[in-house]
């Protein structure tokens, strides 16, 4: 009886199993590995390109005119000799002519001009594609609000001439709502700062109402603290808000005012940067 049944079982027939093939994804998937192993791996897609330095039709990097204001101060000076570095053509204004770092340079002009006379100014923001402010704000005691008032006198130039592209150097504390700043920033070092500088501040806020009833295409850039460290060739930013750090190096300021010439998005709005 048991062996009649393990024949019985021999002669059944085993069933017919389907033939396992890989499963479609990952069949391609291991083509594809074979391809990247033959070809390297694919090609990064191309970095977006900062709008101060998109290439021409021509792959050759665009030349931009600039005129720069306070051009001997920290910030102005950076911008002088970074915008010649990327191959710009820069006026630099200044009232003394020997405190220019950079003197000499095929494409750089310096035009001796009181900041605070639009007729003084208006020969040198003449034919520019945009006009970078780096004044800043007068001292505690300073009788006057260099800031304000050489915004008025640039402003008049710059409808004179035609030139409509504006970059002005404001501070960090004259974000009101705290917006994109941190906390401790927003809540307790805004007010001290205003309590002791206040008057350079407000020299600033009349610069930015300035600007923003200029009818130009302008743009207030809002830094905290600024030190020499040698800048990191980056910046955090922030439209309408912020800055997110509590300080930043003046070199990355001056990026920061390069990048932003043909950045359309920052047009008549003020933008935080931060390390």
């Amino acid at each position: 009886m048991v062996g009649g049944n393990a024949r019985r079982l021999r002669a059944r027939k085993r069933p017919n199993l389907p033939v396992l093939r890989p499963f479609p994804r990952i069949a391609n998937h291991a083509a594809g590995q074979r391809r990247w192993r033959r070809r390297g791996p694919p090609a990064p897609p191309p970095a977006r390109q900062g709008m101060m330095r998109g290439d021409d039709v021509d792959g050759r990097e665009r030349s931009v005119r600039i005129t720069v204001l306070g051009a001997t101060g920290g910030v102005g000076g950076e911008v002088v000799r970074q915008g010649l570095a990327a191959g710009h053509r820069v006026t630099a204004v200044v009232r003394d002519p020997a405190r220019l770092a950079m003197r000499e340079h095929t494409a750089l002009t310096v035009v001796t001009a009181d900041a605070l006379s639009a007729a003084e100014l208006t020969p040198a923001v003449e034919g520019a594609d945009a006009v970078l402010s780096a004044m800043g704000a007068a001292g505690r005691r300073a009788p006057l609000r260099v800031a304000t008032g050489s915004a008025e006198a640039l402003v008049a130039a710059m409808r004179t001439a035609g030139v409509r592209r504006l970059l002005a150097v404001s501070a960090a504390p004259l974000n009101s709502t705290g917006a994109g700043q941190p906390w401790l920033t927003r809540t307790v070092l805004n007010g001290l700062l205003w309590r002791v500088f206040g008057a350079a501040y407000r020299d600033l806020e009349g610069m930015e109402r300035v600007l923003s009833g200029s009818g130009l295409a302008w743009t207030a850039v809002r830094p905290p603290r600024l030190t020499d460290a040698a800048g990191r060739g980056s910046y955090r930013l922030v439209v309408d808000g912020g800055p997110p750090g509590n300080s930043v190096a003046r070199a990355d300021v001056a990026r920061a005012l390069l990048d932003l010439v043909e950045r359309e998005d920052t047009v008549g709005r003020a933008v935080g940067v931060s390390a």
